[in-house]
């Protein structure tokens, strides 16, 4: 069967007020709109239309899991749909932020479970055992840090930055064992009273050095003008993708989103470490623990082909993101649990005499126990699945 689907929306104040509820069709109402959810996730699930009643997924899902999740690869019957999908619109930087690994999520999950530690707790930073790698597409030029820089590139840049509050992290980035890690602790180690004058200076400086592309630090200065997350963004690879390009953002990795407007899918999880560029709670010890300090190629993904348009699988079984482009009719596979939305024009989805007519801004949740999926029409779709276990990078 297949079911219509709304999502949760989640107002950040990054966000946007405009660029979500203008491809979801309603009417801004002044507040920022940054997430729009589209999963199971307890946090903010999202809703099937069942008999003209809009239920939560999730407990839909548990009435029946074999029909409407199937079976894993290992012929297990999933419990939880192990994707969520996002319309993500930043109009302000996120903050500075690393997702763990499988291993370190179950361990920081249930130790705090055994802490008591409600899941809803703002200091929590572990509210389920997934990891969260995930995948950005970009409908429009995406801003966004992504990975550190070699050690010996951080060190020709504080060289050009000349800044005395900056000696002691570059001596250690001349070190020859954990350079870049012992830079980063150091600054995360400053007392907050010395912050905001080492700020200033980086954002005075930095934007006219030649050869860097550093004008986007002026405007994180001011938004955060006493945070380390200001400098910990200059270790951090810049890149801008173009509408249409993917990236992929692997576990442990730092990153953060300047701008831009995506289709972000990733493991069903909402586990949080952060650098800065936030009010909300950092630890910096714990940061440090599960963060992969080696620098990290271009993030860039490269779309395998399929029938109506491309697909974006990063090879960690728990998801692939596929983009269509109806121009008539295309056939796809059953693929377990999906979940289609179109972003732009419109067309009918079907299987197994089953379909709605999907409008742009509207989505559609399909039970894995449904056959193959007829889709008609002339519209722009992205269609979330689970993924394949085999790495493209």
């Amino acid at each position: 069967m297949i079911y219509l689907l709304r999502p949760r929306l989640q107002h950040y104040d990054w966000g946007s007020p405009t660029k979500i509820p203008a491809l979801l069709g309603t009417e801004p109402d002044g507040r920022p709109v940054a997430e729009a959810w589209y999963g199971a996730h307890f946090d903010a699930p999202s809703e099937v239309k069942v008999d003209d009643v809009w239920v939560p997924l999730n407990e839909f899902c548990a009435q029946d899991l074999e029909r409407t999740l199937g079976r894993d690869g290992g012929g297990r019957v999933r419990t939880e749909l192990p994707y969520l999908m996002k319309l993500l619109a930043s109009d302000r930087p996120l903050s500075i932020q690393v997702h763990p690994s499988p291993e370190q999520a179950r361990a920081g999950f249930e130790k705090e479970q055994a802490q008591g530690i409600a899941r809803t707790d703002p200091t929590r930073s572990y509210r389920d055992p997934n990891a969260k790698p995930e995948t950005i597409f970009a409908l429009e030029p995406f801003q966004m840090l992504c990975g550190f820089r070699p050690a010996d590139e951080l060190v020709r840049l504080f060289e050009d930055l000349a800044i005395d509050g900056l000696d002691p992290m570059l001596t250690d980035l001349r070190s020859p064992v954990t350079p870049v890690r012992k830079a980063a602790e150091r600054l995360l180690a400053i007392p907050a009273g010395e912050l905001a004058g080492l700020v200033a200076q980086v954002a005075e400086t930095a934007p006219g050095l030649t050869g860097w592309d550093l004008g986007w630090i002026r405007h994180v200065a001011e938004l955060y003008p006493a945070d380390p997350g200001v400098i910990f963004a200059l270790m951090l690879n810049y890149h801008v993708l173009p509408e249409g390009d993917a990236a992929f953002l692997r576990a442990r990795t730092p990153h953060a989103y300047l701008s831009g407007f995506g289709v972000e899918i990733m493991r069903s999880s909402d586990n949080v470490l952060r650098a800065g560029l936030t009010h909300k709670t950092v630890r910096p010890e714990e940061l440090v623990r599960i963060v992969d300090w080696e620098a990290r190629s271009d993030p860039v993904m490269q779309p395998d082909q399929e029938p109506g348009g491309a697909v974006l699988d990063p090879g960690v079984g728990a998801f692939a993101l596929h983009v269509v482009d109806l121009g008539g009719r295309v056939d796809v596979a059953a693929e377990g649990p999906q979940i289609v939305l179109c972003l732009a024009g419109g067309g009918e989805i079907s299987s197994d005499g089953n379909g709605h007519e999907l409008a742009k801004g509207q989505a559609a949740f399909v039970e894995a126990a449904g056959g193959p999926i007829e889709m008609r029409g002339e519209g722009s779709f992205v269609r979330a699945t689970t993924g394949t276990n085999a790495p493209k990078q």
